[in-house]
Protein backbone atom coordinates (compact mmCIF):
# COMPACT_ATOMS: atom_id res chain seq x y z
CA UNK A 1 0.00 0.00 0.00
CA UNK A 2 1.36 3.27 -1.28
CA UNK A 3 1.47 5.83 1.75
CA UNK A 4 2.24 9.75 2.54
CA UNK A 5 3.13 10.74 -1.00
CA UNK A 6 5.55 7.97 -2.03
CA UNK A 7 3.32 6.65 -4.92
CA UNK A 8 3.22 10.46 -6.46
CA UNK A 9 7.13 10.20 -5.98
CA UNK A 10 7.68 6.83 -7.64
CA UNK A 11 5.39 7.85 -10.37
CA UNK A 12 8.07 11.05 -11.14
CA UNK A 13 10.58 8.98 -10.57
CA UNK A 14 9.48 6.91 -13.27
CA UNK A 15 8.44 9.78 -15.36
CA UNK A 16 12.33 10.91 -15.02
CA UNK A 17 13.44 7.42 -16.36
CA UNK A 18 14.18 5.35 -13.46
CA UNK A 19 13.75 1.71 -13.52
CA UNK A 20 11.69 -0.30 -10.10
CA UNK A 21 11.14 -4.22 -10.09
CA UNK A 22 7.74 -4.50 -9.78
CA UNK A 23 8.25 -7.15 -7.06
CA UNK A 24 9.46 -4.29 -4.11
CA UNK A 25 6.60 -2.38 -2.82
CA UNK A 26 6.72 0.17 0.21
CA UNK A 27 5.61 0.69 3.45
CA UNK A 28 5.46 3.59 6.01
CA UNK A 29 5.47 2.77 9.57
CA UNK A 30 5.96 6.29 12.41
CA UNK A 31 8.80 4.10 13.55
CA UNK A 32 10.84 3.04 10.87
CA UNK A 33 9.53 5.10 8.04
CA UNK A 34 9.29 3.57 4.63
CA UNK A 35 10.67 -0.29 3.96
CA UNK A 36 10.75 -1.61 0.70
CA UNK A 37 9.39 -5.48 0.85
CA UNK A 38 9.70 -7.72 -1.76
CA UNK A 39 9.29 -11.86 -2.40
CA UNK A 40 10.72 -14.51 -4.91
CA UNK A 41 14.07 -12.78 -6.10
CA UNK A 42 17.59 -14.40 -6.87
CA UNK A 43 20.56 -13.28 -5.56
CA UNK A 44 22.62 -10.53 -7.90
CA UNK A 45 19.33 -9.09 -9.86
CA UNK A 46 19.22 -5.56 -10.92
CA UNK A 47 16.34 -4.12 -8.70
CA UNK A 48 16.57 -0.66 -9.05
CA UNK A 49 17.76 1.77 -11.82
CA UNK A 50 18.36 5.90 -11.24
CA UNK A 51 19.29 7.69 -14.33
CA UNK A 52 21.75 10.60 -13.79
CA UNK A 53 19.22 13.67 -13.54
CA UNK A 54 18.04 12.23 -10.63
CA UNK A 55 21.30 11.96 -8.42
CA UNK A 56 21.94 14.87 -6.34
CA UNK A 57 25.11 15.58 -5.62
CA UNK A 58 28.50 18.02 -6.50
CA UNK A 59 27.86 18.29 -10.49
CA UNK A 60 24.58 19.90 -10.09
CA UNK A 61 26.29 23.12 -8.30
CA UNK A 62 26.31 25.29 -11.43
CA UNK A 63 23.03 24.63 -11.98
CA UNK A 64 21.81 25.30 -8.63
CA UNK A 65 24.41 27.37 -7.31
CA UNK A 66 25.78 29.73 -9.78
CA UNK A 67 28.01 32.10 -8.88
CA UNK A 68 29.58 30.61 -5.96
CA UNK A 69 33.46 31.48 -6.09
CA UNK A 70 34.13 28.63 -3.82
CA UNK A 71 37.17 27.29 -2.77
CA UNK A 72 37.24 24.19 -0.15
CA UNK A 73 38.95 24.92 3.01
CA UNK A 74 41.24 22.66 4.62
CA UNK A 75 39.81 23.61 8.06
CA UNK A 76 36.36 22.01 6.80
CA UNK A 77 34.90 19.04 8.57
CA UNK A 78 32.07 17.51 6.41
CA UNK A 79 34.55 17.39 2.43
CA UNK A 80 30.77 17.54 1.40
CA UNK A 81 29.95 21.00 1.99
CA UNK A 82 28.78 22.27 -1.00
CA UNK A 83 26.57 19.39 -1.59
CA UNK A 84 24.98 19.70 1.73
CA UNK A 85 24.18 23.32 0.97
CA UNK A 86 23.17 22.45 -2.19
CA UNK A 87 20.37 19.68 -0.64
CA UNK A 88 19.29 22.40 1.83
CA UNK A 89 18.48 25.33 -0.92
CA UNK A 90 16.89 22.05 -2.95
CA UNK A 91 14.49 21.28 0.35
CA UNK A 92 13.71 24.86 1.92
CA UNK A 93 14.24 27.16 -0.70
CA UNK A 94 10.76 28.35 -1.73
CA UNK A 95 11.64 30.49 -4.28
CA UNK A 96 12.95 27.74 -6.19
CA UNK A 97 11.26 27.65 -9.85
CA UNK A 98 12.44 24.89 -11.42
CA UNK A 99 13.30 22.40 -8.44
CA UNK A 100 13.01 18.92 -10.21
CA UNK A 101 13.35 17.38 -7.20
CA UNK A 102 10.23 18.58 -5.33
CA UNK A 103 8.41 15.05 -4.91
CA UNK A 104 11.93 13.62 -3.77
CA UNK A 105 12.20 16.05 -0.71
CA UNK A 106 8.76 15.68 0.18
CA UNK A 107 9.14 12.04 0.98
CA UNK A 108 12.23 12.24 3.22
CA UNK A 109 12.05 12.37 6.86
CA UNK A 110 11.21 16.29 8.49
CA UNK A 111 12.55 15.01 11.98
CA UNK A 112 15.67 12.82 13.59
CA UNK A 113 15.97 11.14 16.34
CA UNK A 114 19.87 11.52 16.30
CA UNK A 115 22.23 12.97 19.11
CA UNK A 116 22.44 16.56 16.88
CA UNK A 117 18.32 17.25 18.21
CA UNK A 118 17.86 16.10 21.60
CA UNK A 119 17.53 17.90 24.29
CA UNK A 120 20.05 18.84 27.17
CA UNK A 121 18.72 15.68 29.08
CA UNK A 122 18.70 13.24 26.68
CA UNK A 123 22.23 13.97 25.79
CA UNK A 124 23.07 13.51 29.25
CA UNK A 125 22.60 9.92 29.25
CA UNK A 126 25.39 9.51 26.92
CA UNK A 127 27.63 11.52 29.30
CA UNK A 128 31.48 10.18 29.54
CA UNK A 129 30.84 7.31 26.58
CA UNK A 130 32.23 7.87 23.07
CA UNK A 131 28.74 9.19 21.81
CA UNK A 132 29.09 12.49 24.01
CA UNK A 133 32.95 12.94 22.59
CA UNK A 134 32.16 12.53 18.95
CA UNK A 135 28.81 14.30 18.33
CA UNK A 136 29.90 17.60 20.31
CA UNK A 137 33.07 17.52 18.58
CA UNK A 138 31.43 16.87 14.79
CA UNK A 139 28.80 19.81 15.98
CA UNK A 140 31.01 22.10 16.86
CA UNK A 141 33.17 21.41 13.33
CA UNK A 142 29.71 21.81 11.87
CA UNK A 143 28.61 24.97 13.03
CA UNK A 144 32.45 26.38 12.06
CA UNK A 145 32.42 24.64 8.55
CA UNK A 146 28.76 26.64 8.17
CA UNK A 147 29.99 29.93 9.59
CA UNK A 148 32.96 30.18 7.49
CA UNK A 149 31.10 28.82 4.65
CA UNK A 150 28.03 31.78 5.08
CA UNK A 151 31.23 34.61 5.55
CA UNK A 152 32.31 32.98 2.54
CA UNK A 153 28.70 33.30 0.68
CA UNK A 154 28.22 36.91 1.70
CA UNK A 155 31.44 37.35 0.23
CA UNK A 156 30.53 36.18 -3.31
CA UNK A 157 26.82 36.97 -3.60
CA UNK A 158 25.79 41.12 -5.32
CA UNK A 159 22.25 40.56 -3.91
CA UNK A 160 21.81 42.91 -0.72
CA UNK A 161 18.26 40.79 0.35
CA UNK A 162 20.54 37.47 -0.18
CA UNK A 163 23.29 38.86 1.81
CA UNK A 164 20.70 40.24 4.66
CA UNK A 165 19.25 36.97 5.17
CA UNK A 166 22.60 34.97 5.73
CA UNK A 167 23.66 37.52 7.62
CA UNK A 168 20.48 37.08 10.40
CA UNK A 169 21.28 33.52 10.01
CA UNK A 170 24.45 34.03 11.36
CA UNK A 171 22.52 35.29 14.62
CA UNK A 172 22.72 32.05 15.76
CA UNK A 173 26.17 31.68 15.89
CA UNK A 174 26.31 35.11 17.69
CA UNK A 175 23.77 33.94 20.07
CA UNK A 176 24.58 30.36 20.89
CA UNK A 177 27.83 29.87 19.71
CA UNK A 178 30.52 32.10 19.82
CA UNK A 179 32.73 32.75 22.97
CA UNK A 180 31.43 30.06 24.60
CA UNK A 181 31.55 26.40 24.78
CA UNK A 182 28.64 23.73 23.33
CA UNK A 183 25.23 23.89 25.76
CA UNK A 184 22.46 22.16 25.15
CA UNK A 185 20.10 24.76 26.91
CA UNK A 186 16.40 25.08 25.65
CA UNK A 187 16.93 27.92 23.27
CA UNK A 188 19.49 25.65 20.99
CA UNK A 189 17.65 22.52 21.36
CA UNK A 190 14.07 24.75 20.59
CA UNK A 191 16.32 26.62 16.85
CA UNK A 192 17.34 22.88 16.05
CA UNK A 193 14.05 21.43 16.37
CA UNK A 194 12.01 24.42 14.84
CA UNK A 195 11.39 24.92 11.15
CA UNK A 196 13.02 27.45 9.47
CA UNK A 197 12.29 29.05 6.11
CA UNK A 198 15.70 29.79 5.45
CA UNK A 199 17.95 27.69 3.28
CA UNK A 200 21.05 28.86 4.49
CA UNK A 201 20.43 28.37 8.54
CA UNK A 202 22.28 26.24 10.33
CA UNK A 203 19.14 23.99 11.92
CA UNK A 204 18.46 23.67 7.83
CA UNK A 205 22.27 23.15 6.55
CA UNK A 206 22.53 20.09 9.73
CA UNK A 207 19.54 18.59 8.54
CA UNK A 208 21.12 18.52 5.44
CA UNK A 209 23.84 17.43 6.81
CA UNK A 210 22.28 14.31 8.65
CA UNK A 211 19.77 13.45 5.08
CA UNK A 212 23.66 13.12 3.59
CA UNK A 213 25.60 11.17 6.20
CA UNK A 214 22.28 9.06 6.72
CA UNK A 215 21.47 8.21 3.00
CA UNK A 216 24.26 9.17 1.22
CA UNK A 217 26.37 6.78 -1.48
CA UNK A 218 29.91 7.39 -2.88
CA UNK A 219 30.54 10.28 -5.49
CA UNK A 220 32.84 7.95 -7.27
CA UNK A 221 29.62 5.94 -8.63
CA UNK A 222 29.18 9.25 -11.14
CA UNK A 223 32.79 9.37 -12.23
CA UNK A 224 34.74 7.69 -14.82
CA UNK A 225 37.96 9.32 -13.58
CA UNK A 226 38.38 9.61 -9.93
CA UNK A 227 40.74 11.90 -7.97
CA UNK A 228 41.27 12.19 -4.30
CA UNK A 229 38.63 14.44 -3.29
CA UNK A 230 36.23 12.69 -5.03
CA UNK A 231 36.93 9.50 -2.75
CA UNK A 232 35.11 11.47 0.64
CA UNK A 233 32.50 13.24 -1.69
CA UNK A 234 28.69 11.65 -1.30
CA UNK A 235 25.15 12.09 -3.41
CA UNK A 236 22.24 10.98 -3.03
CA UNK A 237 20.30 8.57 -5.13
CA UNK A 238 16.43 8.74 -4.68
CA UNK A 239 14.71 5.31 -4.53
CA UNK A 240 18.08 3.68 -3.49
CA UNK A 241 17.98 5.95 -0.50
CA UNK A 242 14.66 4.55 0.75
CA UNK A 243 16.07 1.13 1.60
CA UNK A 244 17.05 0.68 5.44
CA UNK A 245 20.61 -0.34 6.65
CA UNK A 246 21.52 -3.65 7.60
CA UNK A 247 24.62 -4.51 8.51
CA UNK A 248 26.51 -7.95 6.48
CA UNK A 249 23.48 -7.34 3.64
CA UNK A 250 25.40 -8.11 0.48
CA UNK A 251 24.71 -5.60 -1.92
CA UNK A 252 26.15 -3.42 -4.88
CA UNK A 253 26.45 -0.29 -6.65
CA UNK A 254 27.06 0.09 -9.74
CA UNK A 255 27.81 3.61 -11.35
CA UNK A 256 27.62 5.40 -14.83
CA UNK A 257 30.49 3.64 -15.98
CA UNK A 258 29.08 0.47 -15.36
CA UNK A 259 26.10 1.77 -17.56
CA UNK A 260 27.93 3.63 -19.88
CA UNK A 261 26.96 6.77 -18.03
CA UNK A 262 23.05 5.79 -18.34
CA UNK A 263 21.80 5.02 -14.65
CA UNK A 264 22.91 4.28 -10.99
CA UNK A 265 21.96 0.83 -10.19
CA UNK A 266 21.02 -1.38 -7.24
CA UNK A 267 21.96 -4.91 -6.71
CA UNK A 268 21.07 -7.24 -3.74
CA UNK A 269 22.89 -10.30 -4.04
CA UNK A 270 20.97 -11.73 -1.22
CA UNK A 271 17.93 -14.52 -1.83
CA UNK A 272 14.64 -13.72 -0.51
CA UNK A 273 11.48 -16.71 -1.81
CA UNK A 274 9.47 -15.01 0.78
CA UNK A 275 7.79 -11.76 1.63
CA UNK A 276 10.32 -9.70 3.65
CA UNK A 277 12.78 -6.13 3.48
CA UNK A 278 14.78 -5.48 1.38
CA UNK A 279 17.96 -3.99 2.45
CA UNK A 280 20.92 -1.87 1.74
CA UNK A 281 24.53 -1.67 3.53
CA UNK A 282 25.86 1.45 3.68
CA UNK A 283 29.16 -0.37 5.24
CA UNK A 284 29.06 -2.55 8.33
CA UNK A 285 28.81 0.08 10.89
CA UNK A 286 29.51 1.18 14.35
CA UNK A 287 27.19 1.34 17.30
CA UNK A 288 27.92 4.96 17.58
CA UNK A 289 27.52 5.11 14.04
CA UNK A 290 24.33 3.81 13.87
CA UNK A 291 23.05 6.21 15.94
CA UNK A 292 24.61 9.22 14.87
CA UNK A 293 23.37 8.41 11.25
CA UNK A 294 20.08 6.37 11.73
CA UNK A 295 19.13 6.79 15.44
CA UNK A 296 18.92 3.83 16.61
CA UNK A 297 21.51 0.74 17.44
CA UNK A 298 22.00 -2.83 17.36
CA UNK A 299 22.54 -5.40 19.61
CA UNK A 300 25.62 -8.16 19.79
CA UNK A 301 26.94 -6.15 17.43
CA UNK A 302 29.97 -7.72 15.95
CA UNK A 303 31.63 -4.02 13.87
CA UNK A 304 30.48 -1.98 17.76
CA UNK A 305 33.65 -0.39 19.19
CA UNK A 306 34.77 2.08 21.93
CA UNK A 307 37.28 3.31 23.02
CA UNK A 308 40.07 5.10 25.45
CA UNK A 309 41.39 8.63 25.25
CA UNK A 310 44.25 9.88 26.78
CA UNK A 311 45.46 13.39 27.68
CA UNK A 312 49.16 13.13 26.66
CA UNK A 313 51.28 16.69 27.17
CA UNK A 314 54.61 15.28 27.18
CA UNK A 315 56.33 15.43 23.59
CA UNK A 316 59.28 13.04 25.04
CA UNK A 317 56.30 10.43 26.12
CA UNK A 318 55.65 10.65 22.37
CA UNK A 319 58.59 10.04 21.13
CA UNK A 320 59.18 7.39 23.22
CA UNK A 321 55.91 5.67 21.76
CA UNK A 322 57.05 6.56 18.09
CA UNK A 323 60.31 5.12 18.80
CA UNK A 324 59.01 1.69 19.83
CA UNK A 325 56.82 2.10 17.07
CA UNK A 326 53.41 1.75 19.45
CA UNK A 327 52.46 4.94 17.79
CA UNK A 328 52.71 5.45 13.94
CA UNK A 329 53.03 8.89 12.51
CA UNK A 330 49.56 10.59 11.65
CA UNK A 331 49.64 9.67 8.54
CA UNK A 332 50.37 6.50 8.46
CA UNK A 333 48.03 4.02 6.62
CA UNK A 334 48.50 1.19 9.65
CA UNK A 335 47.38 4.11 12.04
CA UNK A 336 43.84 3.18 11.92
CA UNK A 337 43.36 2.21 15.01
CA UNK A 338 44.72 5.24 16.61
CA UNK A 339 42.84 8.51 16.63
CA UNK A 340 45.57 11.90 17.34
CA UNK A 341 42.81 14.37 19.00
CA UNK A 342 44.05 18.08 19.75
CA UNK A 343 45.55 16.94 23.28
CA UNK A 344 45.96 13.43 23.28
CA UNK A 345 45.06 10.05 21.28
CA UNK A 346 42.40 7.71 21.13
CA UNK A 347 42.85 3.69 21.09
CA UNK A 348 40.40 2.03 19.53
CA UNK A 349 38.57 -1.50 20.98
CA UNK A 350 36.59 -2.89 18.89
CA UNK A 351 34.84 -6.78 19.32
CA UNK A 352 37.88 -8.86 17.08
CA UNK A 353 40.86 -6.87 18.69
CA UNK A 354 39.32 -6.29 22.35
CA UNK A 355 42.87 -5.71 23.80
CA UNK A 356 45.06 -3.96 21.18
CA UNK A 357 48.52 -4.30 21.65
CA UNK A 358 49.67 -0.50 20.98
CA UNK A 359 46.88 0.21 24.19
CA UNK A 360 49.13 -2.36 26.24
CA UNK A 361 52.28 -1.08 25.53
CA UNK A 362 51.06 2.88 25.72
CA UNK A 363 50.21 2.30 28.83
CA UNK A 364 53.61 0.50 30.00
CA UNK A 365 55.41 3.72 28.12
CA UNK A 366 53.18 5.77 30.89
CA UNK A 367 55.40 4.10 33.60
CA UNK A 368 58.74 3.96 32.24
CA UNK A 369 61.38 5.30 34.74
CA UNK A 370 64.62 6.78 33.30
CA UNK A 371 66.60 4.00 34.16
CA UNK A 372 64.68 1.33 32.01
CA UNK A 373 65.40 3.82 28.88
CA UNK A 374 67.88 1.91 26.98
CA UNK A 375 65.75 -1.50 27.85
CA UNK A 376 62.55 -0.45 25.14
CA UNK A 377 59.74 -1.48 27.51
CA UNK A 378 60.47 -3.54 30.83
CA UNK A 379 58.41 -6.33 32.63
CA UNK A 380 57.95 -3.81 35.56
CA UNK A 381 56.55 -1.23 33.04
CA UNK A 382 54.25 -3.50 31.24
CA UNK A 383 52.95 -4.91 34.82
CA UNK A 384 52.06 -1.29 36.22
CA UNK A 385 50.75 -0.26 33.33
CA UNK A 386 48.55 -3.35 33.36
CA UNK A 387 46.76 -1.85 36.70
CA UNK A 388 46.50 1.48 35.60
CA UNK A 389 44.74 -0.20 32.23
CA UNK A 390 42.58 -1.91 34.68
CA UNK A 391 41.70 1.10 36.69
CA UNK A 392 40.65 2.72 33.82
CA UNK A 393 38.51 -0.04 32.43
CA UNK A 394 36.77 -0.19 35.49
CA UNK A 395 36.14 2.78 35.42
CA UNK A 396 34.50 2.93 32.42
CA UNK A 397 32.47 -0.30 33.38
CA UNK A 398 31.29 1.52 36.56
CA UNK A 399 30.06 4.28 34.61
CA UNK A 400 28.32 2.52 31.93
CA UNK A 401 26.51 0.34 34.55
CA UNK A 402 24.68 3.87 35.94
CA UNK A 403 21.18 3.84 36.55
CA UNK A 404 19.47 6.77 34.78
CA UNK A 405 16.26 8.11 35.43
CA UNK A 406 13.18 8.02 32.24
CA UNK A 407 13.00 11.85 32.87
CA UNK A 408 9.71 13.55 31.75
CA UNK A 409 11.92 15.39 29.41
CA UNK A 410 13.67 11.82 27.66
CA UNK A 411 12.07 10.84 24.94
CA UNK A 412 10.98 6.88 25.38
CA UNK A 413 12.23 6.60 22.43
CA UNK A 414 16.01 7.95 23.13
CA UNK A 415 15.85 6.23 26.43
CA UNK A 416 15.46 2.70 25.02
CA UNK A 417 18.39 2.98 21.97
CA UNK A 418 20.49 4.82 24.55
CA UNK A 419 20.19 1.88 27.39
CA UNK A 420 21.37 -0.72 24.40
CA UNK A 421 23.91 1.64 23.26
CA UNK A 422 25.33 1.77 26.65
CA UNK A 423 25.09 -1.62 27.59
CA UNK A 424 26.62 -2.66 24.89
CA UNK A 425 29.61 -0.26 25.34
CA UNK A 426 29.76 -1.84 28.76
CA UNK A 427 29.89 -5.72 27.25
CA UNK A 428 33.30 -4.14 25.01
CA UNK A 429 34.67 -3.22 28.23
CA UNK A 430 34.04 -6.15 30.18
CA UNK A 431 35.47 -8.35 27.16
CA UNK A 432 38.58 -5.56 27.65
CA UNK A 433 38.97 -6.22 31.64
CA UNK A 434 39.10 -10.04 31.08
CA UNK A 435 41.51 -10.31 28.12
CA UNK A 436 43.74 -7.85 30.46
CA UNK A 437 43.54 -9.96 33.30
CA UNK A 438 44.53 -13.08 31.43
CA UNK A 439 47.77 -11.35 29.48
CA UNK A 440 48.74 -10.27 33.11
CA UNK A 441 48.59 -13.63 34.18
CA UNK A 442 50.42 -15.13 31.21
CA UNK A 443 52.64 -12.11 31.89
CA UNK A 444 52.99 -13.51 35.56
CA UNK A 445 53.35 -17.47 34.35
CA UNK A 446 55.83 -16.67 31.84
CA UNK A 447 58.60 -14.24 33.94
CA UNK A 448 58.26 -16.03 36.92
CA UNK A 449 62.20 -16.26 37.19
CA UNK A 450 62.25 -12.28 37.00
CA UNK A 451 59.83 -11.93 40.04
CA UNK A 452 60.09 -12.24 43.63
CA UNK A 453 57.41 -12.12 45.79
CA UNK A 454 56.78 -11.31 49.01
CA UNK A 455 55.27 -15.08 49.90
CA UNK A 456 58.71 -16.43 48.58
CA UNK A 457 60.49 -13.84 50.63
CA UNK A 458 58.94 -14.82 53.85
CA UNK A 459 59.35 -18.85 52.94
CA UNK A 460 62.98 -18.37 52.31
CA UNK A 461 64.35 -15.27 54.81
CA UNK A 462 63.12 -17.31 58.09
CA UNK A 463 65.41 -14.68 60.58
CA UNK A 464 63.61 -11.43 58.66
CA UNK A 465 60.16 -13.19 58.92
CA UNK A 466 61.06 -14.11 62.59
CA UNK A 467 61.90 -10.20 62.86
CA UNK A 468 58.16 -8.83 62.30
CA UNK A 469 56.60 -10.15 65.30
CA UNK A 470 58.62 -7.73 66.89
CA UNK A 471 58.57 -4.92 64.41
CA UNK A 472 55.03 -5.05 62.77
CA UNK A 473 53.07 -7.50 65.47
CA UNK A 474 52.91 -9.90 62.30
CA UNK A 475 53.71 -13.57 62.18
CA UNK A 476 52.43 -14.28 58.53
CA UNK A 477 51.57 -13.29 55.04
CA UNK A 478 48.11 -12.88 55.36
CA UNK A 479 48.54 -10.74 58.55
CA UNK A 480 50.64 -8.67 56.62
CA UNK A 481 47.92 -8.49 53.97
CA UNK A 482 45.04 -7.35 56.75
CA UNK A 483 47.03 -5.01 58.27
CA UNK A 484 47.84 -3.55 54.17
CA UNK A 485 51.59 -2.92 55.20
CA UNK A 486 52.98 -5.45 52.37
CA UNK A 487 54.95 -2.26 50.43
CA UNK A 488 56.68 -1.63 54.63
CA UNK A 489 57.30 -4.92 55.00
CA UNK A 490 59.05 -5.33 51.53
CA UNK A 491 60.98 -2.16 51.74
CA UNK A 492 62.15 -3.11 55.23
CA UNK A 493 63.36 -6.14 53.44
CA UNK A 494 65.59 -4.25 50.53
CA UNK A 495 67.31 -2.28 53.78
CA UNK A 496 68.19 -5.47 55.30
CA UNK A 497 70.08 -6.52 52.11
CA UNK A 498 73.78 -6.36 52.68
CA UNK A 499 76.73 -7.30 51.00
CA UNK A 500 77.21 -10.10 53.31
CA UNK A 501 73.61 -11.42 53.67
CA UNK A 502 73.30 -11.65 50.00
CA UNK A 503 76.33 -13.49 49.53
CA UNK A 504 75.24 -16.19 52.44
CA UNK A 505 74.35 -19.23 50.95
CA UNK A 506 72.06 -20.56 54.21
CA UNK A 507 70.42 -20.32 55.72
CA UNK A 508 68.57 -17.71 54.16
CA UNK A 509 68.04 -18.18 50.60
CA UNK A 510 67.55 -21.27 48.24
CA UNK A 511 69.38 -21.45 44.98
CA UNK A 512 66.66 -20.63 42.69
CA UNK A 513 66.51 -16.94 43.67
CA UNK A 514 69.94 -16.26 44.23
CA UNK A 515 69.37 -14.47 40.71
CA UNK A 516 66.87 -12.32 42.36
CA UNK A 517 68.36 -11.31 45.22
CA UNK A 518 71.70 -10.69 43.43
CA UNK A 519 69.73 -8.13 40.91
CA UNK A 520 68.16 -6.51 43.72
CA UNK A 521 71.27 -6.02 45.63
CA UNK A 522 73.25 -4.36 42.61
CA UNK A 523 70.15 -2.55 41.92
CA UNK A 524 70.84 -1.17 45.93
CA UNK A 525 74.67 -0.55 44.46
CA UNK A 526 73.81 1.70 41.54
CA UNK A 527 71.10 4.04 43.14
CA UNK A 528 73.75 4.74 46.30
CA UNK A 529 76.04 5.74 43.67
CA UNK A 530 73.69 7.92 41.83
CA UNK A 531 71.74 9.55 44.84
CA UNK A 532 72.96 11.69 47.66
CA UNK A 533 71.16 11.13 51.02
CA UNK A 534 70.85 14.75 52.69
CA UNK A 535 69.55 16.17 55.89
CA UNK A 536 65.95 17.07 54.49
CA UNK A 537 65.65 13.42 53.23
CA UNK A 538 66.13 12.16 56.70
CA UNK A 539 63.73 14.67 58.33
CA UNK A 540 60.86 13.62 55.74
CA UNK A 541 61.22 9.99 56.24
CA UNK A 542 61.69 9.75 60.19
CA UNK A 543 58.04 9.91 60.50
CA UNK A 544 57.89 7.17 58.51
CA UNK A 545 59.68 4.55 60.58
CA UNK A 546 59.41 6.21 64.05
CA UNK A 547 57.58 3.75 65.49
CA UNK A 548 59.51 0.56 64.91
CA UNK A 549 63.01 1.74 64.24
CA UNK A 550 64.03 1.31 67.80
CA UNK A 551 63.02 -2.41 67.81
CA UNK A 552 64.85 -2.66 64.12
CA UNK A 553 68.18 -1.01 65.80
CA UNK A 554 67.51 -3.72 68.77
CA UNK A 555 67.30 -6.64 66.14
CA UNK A 556 69.79 -5.31 63.75
CA UNK A 557 72.61 -3.58 65.81
CA UNK A 558 75.63 -4.99 63.62
CA UNK A 559 73.79 -3.53 60.77
CA UNK A 560 72.93 -0.10 61.53
CA UNK A 561 75.21 1.84 63.45
CA UNK A 562 72.23 4.36 64.72
CA UNK A 563 68.84 5.78 63.32
CA UNK A 564 70.35 8.35 60.83
CA UNK A 565 71.96 5.16 59.31
CA UNK A 566 68.79 3.39 58.98
CA UNK A 567 67.11 6.04 57.42
CA UNK A 568 70.14 6.94 54.54
CA UNK A 569 69.56 3.17 53.98
CA UNK A 570 66.17 3.42 53.73
CA UNK A 571 65.80 6.60 51.55
CA UNK A 572 67.98 4.22 48.74
CA UNK A 573 65.56 1.38 49.28
CA UNK A 574 62.66 3.75 48.69
CA UNK A 575 63.95 4.30 45.51
CA UNK A 576 64.97 0.92 44.26
CA UNK A 577 61.40 -0.27 45.64
CA UNK A 578 59.92 2.33 43.35
CA UNK A 579 62.40 1.04 40.46
CA UNK A 580 61.46 -2.68 41.19
CA UNK A 581 57.97 -3.16 42.50
CA UNK A 582 54.34 -4.28 41.35
CA UNK A 583 51.23 -5.08 43.37
CA UNK A 584 49.18 -7.15 41.67
CA UNK A 585 45.45 -5.62 41.59
CA UNK A 586 43.60 -8.50 42.25
CA UNK A 587 44.51 -9.52 45.72
CA UNK A 588 47.64 -7.38 46.34
CA UNK A 589 50.11 -9.49 46.09
CA UNK A 590 53.73 -7.66 45.50
CA UNK A 591 56.54 -8.78 43.15
CA UNK A 592 60.12 -7.16 43.05
CA UNK A 593 60.69 -7.37 39.15
CA UNK A 594 63.74 -7.80 37.22
CA UNK A 595 64.57 -5.68 34.21
CA UNK A 596 63.84 -7.76 30.97
CA UNK A 597 62.09 -6.79 28.08
CA UNK A 598 58.63 -7.42 27.50
CA UNK A 599 56.78 -5.88 24.65
CA UNK A 600 53.09 -6.78 24.65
Amino acid sequence: MLERGIGHFLSWARENGAFLDSRIEFQYSKQKGYSALIHDFSSGEELIKVPKQMVIGPHLKEQYLPGINYAHSDSYFTNNEMTILLISKLAFDTSLNDNRFKQYFEIVPKDFNIPYFWNSNEIDLVNGTDLELIFKTNFSKLVTEWHELMEQLIQDSSEEKFKQQILQDMKFYDDNIAGISLNYHGELYEYLNCENESWTSFRNYLWSYSILTSRGLPYILLKNEITRDDIQKAILVPIIDLLNHKNDYKVKWNGLKESKGSHVSFQSFEEGDKFGELYNNYGNKSNLQLLLGYGFVSENNKYDETSISLKVDSQELIKEALRYKILMNQNNDNNADIRYLKDGINFKITADEDLPSNLVNFFAILRQMKFERHVGISLRMQLNGTAHLKQVIEGKILLLKRNFVLGPQVKSGVHEVVKVYRNEQRKLFQNTLESLLKYEKTLLADNKAHLLSLKTILKNDVSFKSSLIKIFKVSSYEEILKKKIVNDVVLLWIVTLSKEKVSSRNPYFNTSIRNQINYIYSQIEEVSEAIDVNDEDVDEYKPKVSTYISDILQIWPDMFKNKIHFIRRYVIADTVFDRLSYSRPTNGELFIVQKVEAFA
